[in-house]
């Protein structure tokens, strides 16, 4: 399918994989979508920024950038640097189109239907896309798909106006006449209000005039808080809503003074926030924020899971404010019509930019257009750049990445590409095509797709790597095994035992080649430790301290589909530790913090797996503790690791230090955090060609899954 991408300051159209549907999720194929001449032609100018601009536009990032360098080296980091200087940024978040399929648990939409959507993350601007269904309504017939395409702006107003809760006969300021402004003038007209508008653009003014604006001023050329003042009789307007987009601070302090005692400051436009208390204070002010298109915004458990807020509750949703806007378009008390300033091609898109950044025309909505022909395929999931000219050598495995996320940029990527010996990446498939295909043009691939099951039927796919959610590994493990497809999972195996059981029945009954990344055991200071205890026939201790940091109780890591901090990440320590006894697993205890509340100095709740202490057992007599927090500082190693074995002490930093105390002292440091990862994609390598026996026991990898599963149940997950 077609999609317009931003990249380095560029508008561009490129051929991306189509989404697939997720259940909760409807396919459209889009017939039109609106750019906003505010947000979109910002992302413009973002994207074309150097390094220096985003860091001074941005200093957290200079952090970000800084600890990243610390822990996991330079080469590393200009990796991930690289690929996001030279990313296409996907853009829209109002269209109308046709529902192509829905996902499971919908049942209110259905195929062919006409429909609406919003949602920055998911209507951009392209031939299909997948959104969740809080954010798509219905399209009355008597709408066409360019009117229809402005749902999100339309809900952005009618928002704004909610907050200001204007009533019959009342009379308002709106400050800012583009297109948010021109709509919240229309939507206070209808609820029988009396309205002044106020703009520096003539062209906006005289707009605002035609659509039946009570009184519109060019605010540059008189003093608007005295045309407010005289516009309501002297006592000052009822209220004012801010639809303009600046950072000077004059609109907001100008609407404090044109409000009479009591009255209401409604902020919906970008604008700058400094306000005098003395203006606020002798009148009472109250000023309010405006969140988007309503309640819902920004809260994944409403737009990404589709729980609804009761109406009886939460009368206006967004969901709700997008239907009535429709509804008032449909009944022609808001006119779209003569808001439009041009309508363009999808291929013109860069055109229709260029229009919205024009001196000149300064138009206040563009409208692309979409190809509506039923019989045009824009369903391809799987994108090959070229037919592949380098025949499959002997040894070498052809891999399919599942999940193009950070992680997978950042650190098995750079390593396959670098073991051109062992491995060729083949494919890169990503739940967002653009995404994907960045990918794919930054490490070479041969193709690019949006479909995980596409990628393991293809035969000429050796392994699949496994780099998406927690909830979709095993999964997706099933899926590649019954193709045939040896795999290679990032931890965890599966985030609840039915599952993690049923991957572990298949891949004995397969005998499917199969790995989770417990990469610690492969660093070079545990397999060192290991050499060294392996011929000591007692007992080891050991002591493993996880300064884990804290995560907001929202964080995906918390989730369902993340599964929770110890099945997500505590994995990795259990896994050592088996690793250095040795030993099966015998007993695990487990306790837990259960919140951060009442003697706690930072404030936060803490869930019931934020902070962890378990205590293991095993056959051979060997103990380990396990001490897994959120409550240190972020300062301190994240951490550390003590082996206690036959008259030696082995000490862990941070995976860039071992100390070894005992007959003979010695430390070793590492260039930088050095936790394992290229090393076990080296000895998967070599299992597959024969040369070594499995690096980890599919029983082993089961041991491990299933005690955090057991901890969980004794500390009671929250």
């Amino acid at each position: 399918m077609k999609q317009l991408l931003l990249r380095k300051g560029q508008v561009e159209i490129q051929e991306v994989a189509a989404p697939t549907v997720q259940p909760g999720y409807v396919l459209i194929r889009t017939v039109a979508s609106c750019i906003s001449a505010g947000t979109e032609i910002s992302r413009v100018e973002q994207t074309g920024e150097t390094l220096v601009d985003k860091a001074k536009r941005k200093p957290e990032l200079v952090k970000r950038g800084i600890d990243m360098l610390l822990t996991q080296g330079v080469s590393r980091t200009a990796e991930m640097v690289k690929g996001k200087l030279g990313a296409s940024v996907p853009v829209g978040y109002s269209l109308a189109g046709r529902i192509i399929e829905v996902g499971a648990g919908i049942d209110d939409l259905h195929p062919g239907q006409r429909v609406a959507a919003a949602g920055a993350s998911y209507a951009y601007h392209a031939e299909v896309v997948s959104v969740p269904r809080n954010l798509v309504v219905p399209v009355p017939d008597n709408i066409s798909f360019e009117h229809a395409a402005s749902v999100t702006l339309g809900a952005i107003a009618l928002q704004g106006v909610r907050r200001a809760e204007p009533t019959l006969g009342e009379c308002a300021a709106v400050i800012g006449l583009g297109l948010l402004g021109q709509i919240t003038v229309q939507l206070l007209k209808a609820s029988g209000v009396r309205v002044i508008g106020f703009d520096l653009d003539p062209v906006r003014v005289s707009q605002a005039k035609e659509i039946g604006c009570d009184m519109v001023i060019n605010s540059g050329a008189c003093d608007p808080v005295l045309e407010a003042m005289n516009f309501s009789g002297g006592a000052g307007v009822d209220f004012a809503i801010i639809t303009a987009a600046t950072r000077a601070n004059a609109p907001l302090n100008q609407a404090i003074d044109m409000c009479r005692k009591k009255g209401r400051v409604v902020v919906v436009g970008d604008v700058g926030f400094s306000i005098e208390r003395a203006k606020l204070y002798p009148k009472e002010l109250d000023v309010l924020i405006s969140t988007s298109y309503g309640p819902g915004r920004y809260d994944s458990s409403y737009e990404e899971d589709g729980h609804d807020y009761p109406i009886g509750y939460v009368r206006w949703t967004e969901n709700r404010n997008m239907l009535e806007f429709l509804r008032l378009v449909g009944e022609k008390q808001i006119d779209i019509s003569s808001l439009i300033s041009g309508t363009y091609p999808l291929d013109d898109a860069a055109v229709a930019f260029d229009a919205l950044v024009s001196e000149e025309t300064r138009p206040l909505l563009v409208v692309l257009t979409y190809d509506d022909k039923p019989d045009a395929d824009v369903l391809g999931r799987t994108i090959q750049f070229i037919p592949d000219p380098t025949p499959k050598k002997e040894g070498i495995l052809n891999v399919g990445i599942i999940g193009a996320g950070s992680f997978a940029t950042s650190m098995h990527l750079p390593n396959l590409s670098r073991m051109g010996d062992r491995f060729k990446i083949h494919t890169i498939c990503d739940i967002n095509g653009p995404t994907a295909l960045d990918v794919a043009k930054q490490f070479n691939a041969v193709k690019h797709s949006s479909d995980a099951e596409e990628v393991c039927h293809d035969p000429d796919i050796d392994v699949i790597l496994l780099t998406t959610r927690h909830d979709t590994h095993a999964l997706l493990a099933m899926t590649a095994s019954e193709n045939g497809k040896a795999v290679f999972c990032e931890k965890p195996m599966g985030i609840n035992r039915d599952q993690t059981l049923a991957l572990a029945k298949l891949l004995m009954e397969t005998g499917t080649p199969y790995l989770v990344g417990f990469n610690r055991r492969f660093s070079p200071a545990a397999k060192l430790i290991k050499n060294r205890i392996s011929d000591i026939n007692n007992p080891v201790v050991i002591v493993y301290t996880v300064n884990a940091g804290y995560l907001p109780s929202d964080h995906w890591a918390h989730s369902p589909s993340g599964g929770g901090r110890i099945v997500g990440e505590a994995c990795h320590m259990i896994d050592l530790c088996s690793f250095f006894t040795g030993s099966t697993l015998k007993d695990l205890k487990a306790t837990s913090i259960t919140s951060g509340g009442g003697g706690s100095t930072t404030g936060h709740k803490y869930l019931s797996h934020d902070n962890v202490q378990l205590s293991l057992t095993y056959e051979n007599g060997s103990i380990a503790q396990i001490t897994y927090t959120a409550l240190g500082a972020p300062s301190h190693p994240k951490e550390r690791v003590e082996v206690y074995a036959g008259g030696w002490v082995f000490t862990i930093d941070d995976y860039k230090k071992l100390t070894i105390a005992g007959s003979s002292d010695d430390t070793v440091k590492y260039k930088g955090s050095e936790k394992g990862h290229r090393e076990e994609m080296i000895e998967f390598s070599k299992w597959m060609r024969g040369e070594i026996p499995h690096p980890i026991e599919l029983s082993s990898l089961l041991e491990t899954t299933l005690a955090t599963f057991a901890a969980y149940e004794q500390i009671g997950k929250n």
